[in-house]
């Protein structure tokens, strides 16, 4: 019932909304480009899956803001993301296997521990 619901809202947040702004969103040596569809670390490209990458944008058009699992859950739906919040775990596990130098430590996706995540904008 919870998906059902989080997809109506999706549907009717792009209908009210205006088009689609793509961004260039930077953040320490990380470089997410939405017109293009790439990622890039250090320079060198990252390959993501289509969740990875709408993960990694929702955190890091908000740096600093914490998102919990059903919120992360709620925009990831017009990705067509239809996991439970615990394979969210699965997913930021894969991403900071991919953006971080140590992902055991990580330094951009932080887990706010009984909440859930949060990106740093390392500069």
């Amino acid at each position: 019932m919870r998906e059902l619901v989080a997809r109506i809202q999706a549907v009717l947040r792009r209908n009210q909304e205006a088009p689609k702004r793509f961004e260039l969103l930077r953040a320490g040596e990380i470089v997410l480009d939405e017109r293009t569809y790439t990622v890039t670390v250090k320079g060198a490209p990252v390959s993501l899956t289509p969740i990875e990458f709408a993960l990694l944008a929702v955190l890091m058009r908000s740096p600093g803001c914490v998102f919990s699992r059903p919120e992360l859950v709620d925009h990831l739906v017009e990705s067509n993301f239809t996991g439970l919040d615990s394979t969210l775990n699965v997913h930021i596990r894969n991403l900071r296997l991919k953006i971080e130098d140590d992902p055991a430590n990580p330094l951009y996706i932080e887990t706010v521990f009984g909440v859930g995540y949060r990106f740093h904008n390392i500069h």
